[in-house]
């Protein structure tokens, strides 16, 4: 499980297409993975980050390791980036909107895209260099 040791998130691995695995530390397992795009179907900047999937083990939810993870990531890629999450998936809406907020010292842009079967909540900011020590 999550404990305190968990002050930055170490990559696993960085892979083609940028998709990072991640864990709370060296002998920890895997507890998720985030996939990032150059370009994004919200966007026609075709060098903006997307977060195109994002995923944390159940047993890793509400424990901060999303946080952690999407943080890591912003930091790692300094840019624009657009999140978008489907208004269907309930629990992620609100835990985007919350970690992006905190992030960006609610800077971020938030809309509405139409979307099937679900609308689309859009999440656009600018991250910076790293913050975090790795």
């Amino acid at each position: 499980m999550a404990d305190s040791r968990m002050t930055c998130f170490r990559a696993i691995g960085l892979i083609p297409r940028a998709a990072l695995r991640f864990s709370s530390d060296t002998e920890a397992p895997r507890a998720g993975f985030i996939l990032v795009t150059r370009g994004s179907p919200a966007s026609d900047d075709p060098e903006v980050f997307d977060v195109a999937e994002f995923f944390v083990l159940r047993r890793y939810r509400r424990f901060g390791v999303g946080r952690r993870a999407a943080i890591l990531i912003w930091d790692r890629f300094p840019g624009r980036w657009i999140v978008r999450v489907s208004e269907g998936n309930r629990g992620a809406v609100p835990f985007w909107r919350n970690v992006i907020a905190e992030y960006t010292n609610a800077g971020a842009i938030e809309h509405e895209r139409p979307g099937s079967p679900n609308n689309w909540r859009v999440f656009t900011f600018q991250s910076q260099e790293s913050r975090c020590s790795q």
